[in-house]
């Protein structure tokens, strides 16, 4: 299969954690307000355990307790 990418599940590394997708259609800087995280259940979540990854390659993020 050279030259074809596969982003499904092949990315994942412990199938025991839970996985959020959130899809963006534009390349930008994007905020997820904290209410948003409670609605979607991960309200008692630490930010310091969240990781993203983007095309199955993890990608920097910055995570504050502040408005």
């Amino acid at each position: 299969m050279y030259g074809q990418a596969l982003y499904g599940n092949e990315w994942i590394f412990d199938y025991s954690k839970t996985y959020h997708k959130i899809k963006v259609v534009n390349t930008g800087l994007y905020r997820i307000p904290f209410s948003t995280l409670q609605s979607s259940g991960l309200g008692s979540v630490l930010g310091s355990d969240f990781v993203m990854y983007g095309r199955g390659k993890e990608i920097p993020i910055h995570v504050t307790a502040t408005n």
